[in-house]
């Protein structure tokens, strides 16, 4: 079973049943995974030899591993060069969905374990840095109960540094065997700090709420299966709701058949993506639904990326759907795997358009209100984000005026 076989293995989702007068949790059993292991639509690939000879043995670098190989003063694996240099080489495609796994980090994502659990510590990561930022703690997990935060960076885990460059590997790591603890190393407001945490937590895909009789909140945290949100959806359709908040800050996952799918349980069927790579015409992404005849606002903000990127504009472009936070991530990209030996590469082989033409990969999504998260929110437990989008609710449904 190939690696990304085993992790599409563990996505299975649970449905936990409630009132519609509560926020309810809409989990998922195993792991959470960032995207960049599951959104391939095949498995891992072996480049052409000529092409892989060309890529290992490139004339200038050729020329410059012979010299090292000959005249450094200390021993150097050859196969290290060669991987450090493919790495190089991907690097400077400039592009953030692109990255090189060498041998031990490549090994990992192989053979991770089937039998794990999650400490609760979400990550993203943020347009200006290469650092692993907690985007979301999951209530009551033991990375909540340890004191990490929303906006500490996540240096090292067990001892592994960690960089926005691998967010995938970095996600997985904070992940473990039921049961076993990890030791995270990080920082906040330039302090260096550690914690311990255990892997005893179920993640959350996704959390539904009625904030009054004609307005829903629907939050949702992960795009890497769709059952569990469409049952979220169906749960708030049940209250008949007038308009929907979709929270979509922080949300990752870029599985597009996911995307496709929540896109038709909110929208119907409707052109939600186009798909568009060096060559040919674009293929087209469609959702298929019944969806839901009402109003929506939607919120985002900087860690919001890939698939929930493409659902944020679709219910902008079909449902005239304000945007309501910060400018978007900005990564809408189709990866391919390539299998290099004992190396892995991940590549943009296309990105996705929104279904207008939208270029969503590498620029973000502006938002129609910006409204930015500070650390005053924080220290209060407020959230002027969603009380922002509250107010256009409730302007959309007239109970602004009833009030």
């Amino acid at each position: 079973m190939g690696f990304l076989t085993k992790i599409l293995a563990l996505l299975a989702s649970l449905f936990v049943a409630g009132s519609v007068t509560t926020k309810e949790t809409f989990t998922n059993t195993e792991l959470p995974t960032d995207w960049e292991h599951v959104a391939s639509d095949v498995e891992t690939v072996a480049l052409p030899e000529d092409l892989l000879k060309d890529l290992q043995k490139g004339d200038v670098l050729l020329e410059a591993k012979n010299a090292i190989m000959t005249y450094f003063y200390k021993e150097v694996e050859e196969d290290t060069l060669i991987s450090g240099a493919n790495a190089g080489v991907v690097s400077m495609t400039n592009d953030i969905a692109n990255v090189y796994y060498m041998s031990d980090a490549a090994e990992q994502l192989r053979n991770w374990p089937e039998d794990t659990a999650f400490t609760g510590a979400w990550l993203g990561r943020s347009r200006d840095s290469n650092w692993c930022i907690v985007t979301r703690v999951e209530a009551g997990s033991s990375a909540e109960k340890a004191g990490i935060q929303v906006g500490d960076i996540i240096y090292s885990v067990d001892d592994q540094v960690v960089s926005a460059s691998t967010l995938g590997l970095a996600q997985l790591f904070m992940n473990g065997k039921t049961g076993s603890t990890i030791k995270v190393t990080l920082y906040r407001d330039y302090e260096e700090m550690e914690a311990e945490l255990t892997c005893d937590t179920t993640a959350t895909v996704c959390s539904a709420a009625m904030l009054s009789e004609k307005i829903a909140y629907l939050e949702i945290i992960s795009l890497d299966e769709s059952e569990a949100i469409e049952k979220a959806v169906a749960f708030l359709a049940e209250s008949n709701p007038e308009v929907m908040i979709v929270d979509l800050r922080g949300a990752i996952g870029n599985d597009m058949d996911v995307t496709a799918k929540v896109a038709g349980a909110l929208l119907g069927n409707v052109e939600i993506a186009k798909c568009q790579g060096k060559q040919g015409e674009p293929e087209v992404v469609k959702a298929e639904g019944s969806g839901l005849d009402i109003g929506y606002v939607v919120l985002v903000d900087q860690y919001t990326s890939d698939g929930a990127e493409i659902l944020a504009q679709a219910l902008r472009e079909a449902k005239k759907a304000p945007l309501v936070g910060e400018t978007t991530f900005g990564n809408t990209p189709k990866l391919t795997w390539y299998d290099l030996n004992d190396d892995l590469m991940c590549l943009a082989t296309a990105r996705y358009l929104s279904a207008e033409g939208v270029e969503i990969h590498m620029n973000g999504l502006e938002v129609d209100t910006e409204v930015e998260r500070s650390a005053d929110d924080d220290a209060a437990d407020e959230d002027s984000q969603l009380n922002a989008a509250l107010e256009l609710a409730e302007k959309m449904t007239g109970e602004e005026e009833d009030s």
